[in-house]
């Protein structure tokens, strides 16, 4: 009997490429290397898990208000904690409305997004002057000013005045890891926010000479700028783009690279984004 893989168990791809097979256990297995994020994969690995003895598990109750640093979380637990903190955001340029994501850093209303969904050009960006969006949870419209933004790196910082009882999303200071969960919540084709999972495909990846990281959550258009969550419901970073040839493949701006970001902008500008403790 020939076991074999449809799909590649790092990234999800269906682009996979067999290079041979082995004889283990007295049965066959093929080995492939996946065409979409490079990965070396065995069907041997996926028949050790199916036939391993399952550990039950004595599931905890969790309250839908809190989080519980430190573990692991599902997604509707992280969903609720963190809507609020993610805005549906739209820019208007008269001839097209550009749909994207927001996440929310400070109670002083301070949020960021990528550059590319407030501003349209290739070389000359024309800002758009009518930046508006929806709050997550409240449903609350409002409409947003961009203080200042980062072409090389596609953030752009905006604020939102005169909106109450503002939840920031709290940050991960440390690094990613491959192979870990995450969640993207998003306005995913302009039609309103939803959570998808995935996991680090690449916790560093080179693109365009900067440095992302690689998750397999399939984002779409108006996912741009959304905040993407690990497993303890901390924001690891916002999506920036995708992969043409491939659902599986999608690139985030580390929050290493928003805090480099903002610092420059207090540095420069004197822009405080951060709520003092």
């Amino acid at each position: 009997m020939m076991h074999e893989l449809t799909t590649c168990p790092v990234c999800g791809s269906i682009d996979l490429k067999k290079i041979g097979v082995e004889e283990k256990e007295g049965q066959i297995f093929a080995n492939y290397q996946c065409l979409s994020c490079d990965a070396f994969c065995s069907s041997y690995d996926r028949f050790k898990k199916q036939t391993e003895k399952p550990i039950k598990k004595v599931a905890e109750k969790k309250s839908n208000d809190e989080l519980e640093t430190g573990t692991e979380n599902d997604a509707t637990t992280i969903y609720k904690k963190n809507i609020e903190g993610t805005f549906e955001v739209f820019s208007n340029f008269g001839d097209v409305i550009s749909k994207g994501t927001g996440a929310l850093l400070s109670k002083k209303g301070y949020f960021i997004t990528n550059m590319h969904v407030v501003t349209k050009g290739e070389v000359i960006k024309t800002v758009s002057d009518d930046i508006y969006g929806i709050i997550g949870g409240k449903r609350y419209h409002f409409n947003a000013d961009i203080i200042c933004g980062d072409a090389l790196n596609d953030i752009a910082l905006l604020k939102v005045e005169d909106v109450e009882d503002l939840k920031p999303l709290e940050l991960e200071e440390k690094s990613v890891v491959h192979g870990e969960k995450v969640f993207a919540i998003g306005n995913s084709k302009g039609e309103g926010l939803c959570i998808l999972e995935g996991i680090v495909s690449d916790a560093k990846r080179k693109l365009n000479g900067r440095e992302v990281i690689m998750i397999s959550a399939p984002v779409t258009n108006g996912n741009s700028g959304g905040p993407v969550f690990n497993s303890k419901g901390k924001l690891i970073g916002i999506v920036q783009s995708s992969h043409k040839d491939t659902s599986a493949m999608n690139y985030v701006i580390p929050v290493s690279t928003i805090l480099d970001f903002l610092n420059t902008a207090k540095e420069k500008q004197n822009i405080d984004v951060f709520d003092k403790k």
